[in-house]
């Protein structure tokens, strides 16, 4: 049978309020274990505790090695500044009919495209693609299946993430066209809207 799960990254303590926060909202409409990336331990929120060193400011590493640290078959990665305001299930839908990654589109399109990367970096996207016009992807939330290509794809994301060693968004879309994988594109209400909300940044430790 295949498990299901989600799982949050959560280092420092806004990074650990937030994701008690979000914690409580998922419970109210889901039942899936969920399990906490971290070098602490949350105590007393029912939660599986996978430990991970504190690498970077940003946790982009530990939300990039997922792929190996999810004891899922299915994993849901939600950001912890998240808010999960309805079910998720349908999000696990594409994993069953084959897809190895599901994703949102990002509000920040052409003229914004990876606004938050260096300009170096956003050369060096378009340089892989061979084109400036590429959809933006919000890396925020999706959910992936274990499977040669996922794990292709994650061994990309960070190697390409070491590049530049910031944002990861700019990293996931190389990775995608260097190691390919079917991707699924869900919509905006998942990601900042109806399904899931976020307060983008709420978690972010300061540098």
């Amino acid at each position: 049978m295949i498990s299901r799960g989600i799982i949050y990254v959560a280092y420092g303590k806004r990074a650990r309020d937030e994701f008690r926060q979000s914690l409580s909202i998922l419970r109210h409409y889901n039942d899936y274990p969920v399990s906490v990336i971290s070098n602490h331990p949350c105590p007393g929120l029912g939660v599986d505790w996978i430990e991970f060193p504190d690498k970077d400011t940003g946790a982009r590493m530990a939300k990039l090695n997922i792929d190996l640290l999810s004891p899922y078959d299915h994993t849901m990665y939600v950001d912890a500044d998240t808010r999960p305001y309805q079910s998720i299930h349908n999000g696990f839908h594409p994993l069953d009919d084959g897809w190895d990654f599901v994703v949102t589109l990002s509000s920040q399109q052409e003229k914004n495209f990876l606004w938050r990367c260096s300009k170096e970096e956003v050369r060096r996207t378009m340089d892989v693609y061979s084109t400036h016009r590429i959809l933006s992807l919000q890396g925020g939330v999706f959910f992936f299946r274990k499977s040669p290509q996922a794990h292709a794809f994650f061994e990309s994301w960070r190697q390409e993430w070491g590049r530049f060693g910031d944002q990861d968004q700019g990293a996931m879309l190389r990775a995608m066209a260097l190691s390919p994988l079917r991707v699924w594109l869900l919509g905006r209400p998942w990601n900042g809207g109806a399904v899931i909300g976020h307060l983008f940044g709420r978690a972010a430790r300061r540098k």
